[in-house]
């Protein structure tokens, strides 16, 4: 029971941290979208996961749990919301749907499919930690901020 209690709320902040992430990002300036997805959405993900999880760790009680996978929730609900917007101006409107079906699905396979090898991995390496899957969450997140930091600035394309 107290796991579906905490499953609810982690629903009910990405329901909610869906719809307050695109007012921000739809009044900044087109060029300026990725930069805001770094700034206010990845980075606080990258910098609070790893204190959450150790919170988590040494309080081990329901609050906890809930007010954690709440938090997370919203984080990951604020930039996964936004991210189709910075990936599909990533490409010129004749080949949109296949450049982001195939990032999306490498990406998809990639860090989802392998998701439970590489946290198996992780946590042998660690010894057992408990904090694997917060490393793995932030060296994604940091992943994020890289490739978004080399997207190529140019102006927009003329549409024919």
């Amino acid at each position: 029971m107290a796991a579906l209690a905490a499953l609810v709320g982690l629903g009910a902040m990405i329901f909610i941290g869906r719809r307050l992430s695109w007012g921000p990002v739809d009044k900044l300036p087109k060029n300026w979208a990725d930069i805001g997805v770094n700034v206010w959405w990845v980075l606080p993900l990258a910098l609070a996961v790893l204190p959450l999880f150790v919170w988590l760790d040494r309080s081990r009680s329901l609050p906890a749990l809930i007010l954690v996978l709440s938090g997370c929730g919203i984080l990951v609900a604020s930039y996964t919301s936004v991210a189709p917007t910075v990936v599909s101006g990533l490409f010129p409107t004749r080949v949109r749907a296949t450049g982001v079906s195939l990032v999306y699905n490498a990406a998809i396979t990639i860090f989802g499919g392998f998701a439970p090898a590489i946290l198996s991995w992780f946590t042998a390496a660690a010894a057992g930690s408990v904090l694997a899957p917060a490393w793995y969450v932030a060296l994604a997140a940091v992943t994020a901020i890289i490739t978004i930091g080399f997207k190529r600035r140019q102006p927009a394309a003329r549409e024919a």
